[in-house]
């Protein structure tokens, strides 16, 4: 079986902080990096959890991935799974979107995040992962 073509996008703006989003619903991705984009981050997608691993084996780790639980090819909670047996991906943190009430326990995220998206709830938790001191 031939290697799986690698997809995700790099936005790049003035700041030096860069930030995963892994989402498979075009709209809501889309949303997430402009709001992050007007925020003075760089942006980085993927579409799933594969993707996002590849990604993440061919650039320097993010500050922070937001990742969808529920996802074709690779969900979340598989990629969550995979980072923790891999030290370099380990420390990321990482905000988990779940428009569900499905079972996320025994998965290390530093905050889940319910869909649909509150902006404010959103920005606020970036911040105080991005910005710890200016929300200290």
């Amino acid at each position: 079986m031939s290697p799986r073509p690698y997809r995700p996008t790099l936005e790049e703006v003035s700041s030096t902080a860069q930030i995963l989003i892994v989402e498979d619903d075009d709209d809501l991705r889309t949303v997430v990096t402009d709001l992050l984009r007007q925020l003075g981050y760089r942006v980085a997608s993927a579409i799933n959890g594969l993707d996002a691993l590849d990604y993440l084996r061919a650039h320097r780790p993010p500050s922070l991935i937001v990742l969808d639980v529920m996802m074709p090819v690779m969900d979340g909670v598989e990629f969550c799974r995979r980072r923790l047996r891999d030290p370099t991906l380990r420390s990321i943190p990482i905000f988990l979107f779940t428009a569900r009430g499905q079972s996320i326990a025994n998965i290390s995220a530093v905050r889940v995040l319910r869909k649909p998206l509150v902006v404010s709830e959103f920005i606020d938790a970036v911040r105080s992962v991005m910005e710890p001191a200016a929300t200290s």
